[in-house]
């Protein structure tokens, strides 16, 4: 695996090594074609070297869920409403006597 440092080396070689390279001229007689196919080359190899030069990145399961407790329901008791029961009627007669229907 090539490091930062050896593709930063192998740009710079590559940027010195065109930069000698002998000039074409313009000229109907052709012959240059195989210096347009090793520059295509080229220009793919550094250029795959430089696109496959990162890390891939990892991918990770997602965690479990976390698992809660719930505790048993406090007790409740039922009670029913409270309920009015409404005494029957007393009543007093003239004698002071107490009696109901």
């Amino acid at each position: 695996m090539i490091g930062k440092k050896g593709l930063a080396g192998l740009l710079i070689v590559g940027v010195m090594a065109s930069s000698v390279s002998i000039p074409a001229f313009a000229r109907g007689g052709g012959g240059d074609g195989f210096g347009i196919v090793a520059g295509v080359l080229g220009a793919v190899a550094v250029g795959s070297i430089i696109a496959n030069s990162a890390p891939r990145p990892v991918y990770y399961d997602a965690p479990p869920p976390q698992q809660y407790y719930y505790g048993p329901p406090q007790p409740v008791y039922y009670q029913p409403p409270p309920r009015y029961y409404q005494p029957p009627p007393v009543y007093v007669d003239q004698y002071g006597n107490y009696y109901s229907r």
